[in-house]
């Protein structure tokens, strides 16, 4: 039976009217470019001068929609209710921009104590990790570009590697994988480098550990065709998350105060393209594979739907997940879910002060994406009306 995406009766049961014209104010809001990122720096500044209720009114709005909770009374609650409608849950300690040993420390510990959390809960069958949450970018960037570290550099390398296998050997002994973000151009290669050789470690009868491969960037797909072929040879299972990419105002910012060559494709279209490409790919070779689809277009979904009806894979195969972020694309996760695919959504959780460069990041990427807003309150308000019919 094909999925009815249009369907918002399934969309947006798990909502009640209040929500839904919150979500729908708060996506007219975000249709102005220039609004979110607004928002963010505001933000930031009044937390940082400690101005009255500041936090109290992050939490109640753009934090209420797209973050879980600080704390595990606040976001447990959130996951049992997505479990309801047999969506499960990605669990994301995002906390950025804090660059310290103390903080990367910080976030190990953190991130252990999550995947400890989802020891018994199936609702929550994958946690993720961002690198640059446990090493500077700074660092990052000397390693992608093959530079000389310092001794102190070097040190510092080691204790990623020491926090990673803290992670990873946790993982593994859970049986929780573990996705790896992926992050700017110019630190993925380092990333890359990071990711195989801990994909190659622990990746046997099973993957442990996820790398994510950006489809905006032109050289992505070829990428995902050599990698393949390096596991077949080792064989090892590839874990792969497929997405289109997060930093498009960065990366061309950053080309043009580098005077570097763009790394993102011609077009949207040409992006489409590609990671239609990379759908087809992953599940035509899906015995070597795991795989989780991170992606808001329907056109994408069905089409990874179609191929996996057409090599006779059943919807409930766990090396194929679905999944879209917490607080958005609930027309594509709840009617998926209610179709029994395996969906999740990615939920960030962490202190109001350390989430506003997530925040950030997602007005300025909603922003970016023709129509998505539009989209979103478009649907919001068809489910509403249809309320009110009945």
């Amino acid at each position: 039976m094909k999925v009815d995406f249009s369907n918002t009766e399934v969309a947006f049961r798990h909502k009640s009217n209040g929500e839904l014209r919150f979500a729908n104010y708060l996506f007219k809001f975000l249709e102005y470019k220039s609004a979110g990122n607004f928002f963010a720096k505001l933000s930031q500044v009044l937390l940082s001068i400690r101005f009255p209720f500041v936090k109290w009114i992050i939490k109640k709005t753009i934090f209420k929609q797209f973050v879980g909770g600080e704390i595990e009374s606040e976001f447990i609650p959130v996951i049992e209710h997505l479990g309801k409608y047999n969506v499960h849950t990605i669990l994301d300690y995002s906390v950025e921009g804090t660059e310290s040993e103390e903080s990367y420390q910080q976030v190990q510990d953190k991130v252990i104590e999550l995947l400890e959390l989802s020891k018994d809960n199936i609702l929550i069958p994958v946690a993720c990790i961002k690198i640059s949450g446990l090493i500077s970018n700074q660092l990052l960037e000397k390693i992608n570009f093959g530079h000389t570290l310092s001794t102190s550099e070097q040190q510092a390398l080691k204790n990623l590697h020491h926090r990673l296998t803290s992670i990873f050997e946790t993982a593994q002994k859970l049986n929780k994988p573990v996705y790896v973000d992926a992050e700017e151009s110019w630190i993925q290669g380092a990333i890359d480098q990071i990711c195989e050789q801990y994909m190659l470690k622990y990746n046997s009868s099973k993957a442990i550990v996820f790398t994510t491969i950006q489809l905006y960037r032109k050289d992505r797909l070829d990428y995902l065709k050599a990698l393949h072929e390096k596991f077949k040879k080792e064989h090892k299972v590839l874990g792969v998350k497929l997405v289109r990419g997060a930093y498009i105002e960065k990366e061309a910012l950053y080309a043009q105060q580098n005077n570097t060559q763009h790394v993102l494709c011609d077009s949207k279209t040409h992006t489409d393209k590609q990671y239609n490409q990379a759908v087809e790919y992953c599940i035509k070779h899906l015995k070597d594979f795991e795989i989780c689809l991170g992606t808001h277009n329907q056109k994408s979904i069905e089409l990874a739907a179609k191929e996996m009806h057409l090599h006779k894979i059943e919807k409930s195969n766990t090396k194929i997940w679905f999944s879209q972020l917490y607080g958005m694309g609930d027309h594509l996760s709840f009617n998926l879910a209610k179709h029994q695919y395996n969906v999740s959504k990615y939920l960030p959780i962490g202190p109001v002060e350390q989430t506003i460069p997530y925040l950030k990041r997602r007005a300025d990427e909603n922003s970016a994406i023709t129509g998505q807003m539009s989209q979103e309150r478009t649907l919001i308000q068809k489910e509403l009306n249809r309320r009110t019919r009945d």
